[in-house]
């Protein structure tokens, strides 16, 4: 699998599991502010909107519309809330919360109800969590009537990049910055290892065990 990815993306120097991005330094990753900059900046420039279609694949994602959304940043609102990112259509729209670390998550309902009183067109709500803090992430949006609040896991992230950079009406410059990102998610907040760096006689113990499970799903969900 990893032989027919570095074939495929030859042009960006192979798979992205091949660099180290640990050590990544050109644009910041220490904050949330910064890796919601990097998906609202790909959201908006992908073509066809083909990241936000695959990101949102099992979320309502056929319902959005297949053109690059005006992507907004830190919008705020009457209520002293700040959405992380903000996606509009002229009749349509899609509020994400970008978490890495920060596990308040309650605050995401009262951000989204106060985010559809300022506009009325965004009716969908996300929010972005590591894969471990998934399953405390559901929220109770006080009845049906409530902001409905879908909850999508950086795993997400790292499958919708790897299958936008094999989609071929994608650019090569959104795809630099798209494996530069995957490489960066896997390996910064999924904790995978740097396969380009591992000696094959390095003896296998569980941990390694489970990052190439993770990476052989990863790579055959975007080889689809």
């Amino acid at each position: 699998m990893l032989e027919r990815w570095d074939a495929a993306l030859r042009d960006l120097g192979g798979d992205p599991s091949r660099r180290d991005w640990l050590s990544f330094r050109p644009l910041r990753l220490t904050r949330e502010e910064d890796w919601s900059d990097w998906l609202a900046h790909l959201m908006g420039d992908s073509r066809r909107g083909g990241f936000h279609r695959a990101l949102f694949d099992g979320h309502s994602a056929s319902a959005l519309p297949a053109l690059p959304p005006t992507t907004l940043r830190e919008i705020p609102t009457d209520e002293g809330h700040r959405c992380d990112i903000l996606l509009e259509w002229p009749t349509d729209g899609v509020h994400i919360e970008v978490k890495v670390g920060d596990r308040n998550f309650a605050k995401t309902v009262p951000t989204a109800r106060a985010i559809q009183r300022l506009r009325p067109t965004v009716t969908r709500h996300v929010l972005l969590v590591p894969d471990g803090d998934a399953a405390d992430a559901t929220l109770d949006s006080s009845g049906p009537s409530g902001p409905q609040i879908a909850v999508l896991t950086w795993t997400e992230v790292a499958r919708a990049l790897r299958k936008c950079l094999r989609d071929p009406e994608q650019d090569l410059a959104w795809k630099a910055w798209a494996v530069a990102l995957c490489g960066a998610v896997e390996q910064r907040i999924l904790q995978l290892p740097c396969l380009g760096s591992l000696a094959r006689s390095e003896p296998a113990t569980t941990r390694s065990l489970a990052a190439f499970a993770t990476y052989l799903n990863l790579l055959e969900f975007g080889d689809g």
